[in-house]
C-alpha cells in the first residue's frame, strides 16, 4: 500500500502490512526491505534483504558463483547444468505456474484480415511445431506440455476440456494445400503472388513474462518444414509493446504467469474485446464469439468449480476453435542458490513469492 502522495520512484514512504518493509528502493539497481517488527504474523527469519536486479542471465550466474549474491531467480536452462556442477550449489523449481504462448494476430489496426486471418492457417501453424522436442530438447526437459494458456492445475478437473492441437504436419500441410497456399521452388508457400511470410516478435526481458531467442528460432525451423517463412523480430521491451499495441506483428511470443486465482483472468485481459489492453484488439475472437459469451458468464460465477467449467469452456474455444493462441509449453521458474540458503518454498507464480521461511545457515 503506498501512503497518499506518495512517489515509490523516488522515496521509499510506504506503508507496508506485510512481514518486511521497504528501507531503500533505487529504480533498475536495487530493492531493500528489512523485517517488519510490527507484522501480524510470525516474524521471518531473515533481518533484511537486498534484491539486485540483474537481467543478464550470464551476469546474474556470475554473481552467484562468485559468491557476490546468495539467490538468483531465473537460472537460464542453457546454464542450469553448470549450476548443479558447482560445489556449493544448489537448485530448486517452483511447480508450473506460466505457459509459454504465441498469440497469433488475424487483423491490422485498420481492422483488415492479416495473413492468418483464416482459422484454417491458424490451425496448421499449431499443427507444425512439435511440443514434445521443444520440452525435451529446448528447455531440457524443464516444463511440460500443456493445452491451455493457463497452468493446468487451475482449471482442475476440468483440464481436459481443452484438447490442444496435436502436433502432426502432414494435417498442417494439407490444411495450407486445401487453402490455396502451393508449394515454390525455395520451399516457402505462395498464394496470389504473396508468399507465406511471418513477423515474430519477442523480448527477452518481456516484463516478466520473456522469452528466449531459443525459442523463437525453434518455431521458425518447425515452420519452414511445412513451407512457412518466419522472420525474427528481437525487441527490447519498449520496442516490444509499441509492436504488440500496433498489431505489427503475426505471431507473438510471450510467457504470463498466473498470478491470481481466477481461471479466467488471463483470458479476460488478453482476448475479451471488452479488455482495456490495446493488444486484445489484433487477436480477439470478437463480441459475437461463442468465447465471449462464456467469458462474460465467468463474471458472473459464484461458484469455484462452475467457474472453472466455464473457464475451460472458453478455453477450449480460445485454443480448440478460434486458435486465436497456441500454447508451447508450461514452465516453471528456477532457482539456483548457496547450500547455505534453507527454507524457500518456491511458489508458481514469481509474483506471489514469500520470503517470510527463508534463512542461511553458517
Amino acid at each position: 500500500m503506498l501512503a497518499p502522495g506518495s512517489d515509490p520512484l523516488k522515496n521509499a514512504n510506504v506503508t507496508c502490512s506485510g512481514p518486511f518493509k521497504v528501507v531503500e528502493y533505487r529504480p533498475q539497481e536495487r530493492l531493500v526491505v528489512e523485517r517488519n517488527d510490527k507484522y501480524w504474523g510470525k516474524a521471518p527469519s531473515l533481518s533484511r534483504i537486498t534484491f539486485r536486479f540483474i537481467p543478464d542471465d550470464t551476469t546474474r550466474l556470475l554473481s552467484l558463483q562468485s559468491g557476490e549474491v546468495d539467490l538468483i531467480t531465473d537460472v537460464p536452462r542453457s546454464l542450469l547444468a553448470t549450476v548443479k556442477a558447482q560445489q556449493g550449489l544448489s537448485v530448486q523449481t517452483a511447480p508450473t505456474g506460466q505457459v509459454t504462448l504465441m498469440k497469433v494476430a488475424r487483423r491490422d489496426a485498420a481492422g483488415s484480415d492479416k495473413i492468418l486471418a483464416d482459422p484454417a492457417d491458424r490451425r496448421a501453424v499449431a499443427h507444425a511445431i512439435d511440443r514434445k522436442s521443444y520440452v525435451e530438447g529446448i528447455l531440457d526437459g524443464n516444463g511440460e506440455v500443456v493445452n491451455t494458456v493457463v497452468p493446468p492445475s487451475v482449471l482442475g478437473e476440468f483440464a481436459s476440456t481443452v484438447e490442444g492441437i496435436p502436433y502432426d504436419p502432414k494435417r498442417a500441410a494439407s490444411l495450407l494445400d486445401q487453402a490455396g497456399w502451393g508449394s515454390q521452388p525455395d520451399g516457402i508457400r505462395s498464394k496470389n503472388g504473396r508468399r507465406l511470410e511471418l513477423t515474430m516478435i519477442f523480448s527477452p526481458g518481456g516484463g516478466g513474462t520473456g522469452v528466449g531467442l531459443t525459442t523463437v528460432e525453434f518455431v521458425q525451423a518447425e515452420l519452414r518444414k511445412v513451407g512457412i517463412a518466419a522472420k525474427i523480430e528481437q525487441l527490447d521491451v519498449g520496442a516490444y509493446s509499441r509492436a504488440r499495441n500496433a498489431g505489427n506483428y503475426d505471431l507473438d511470443f510471450t510467457a504470463p504467469n498466473q498470478n491470481d486465482a481466477n481461471p479466467a483472468g488471463g483470458m479476460s485481459r488478453n482476448y475479451y474485446s471488452k479488455s482495456t489492453s490495446r493488444a486484445v484488439t489484433f487477436n480477439a475472437p470478437g463480441p459475437d464469439s461463442e468465447f465471449e459469451s462464456l467469458i462474460d458468464q465467468t463474471d458472473l460465477a459464484t461458484d469455484r468449480k462452475e467457474l472453472q467449467r466455464l473457464a475451460a469452456r472458453a478455453m477450449h474455444q480460445l485454443v480448440d476453435v478460434e486458435v486465436a493462441t497456441i500454447p508451447l509449453a508450461g514452465t516453471f521458474r528456477i532457482y539456483g542458490m548457496k547450500n547455505t540458503v534453507k527454507g524457500l518454498e518456491p511458489h508458481p507464480s514469481s509474483t506471489n513469492q514469500r520470503w517470510n521461511t527463508v534463512y542461511i545457515t553458517k
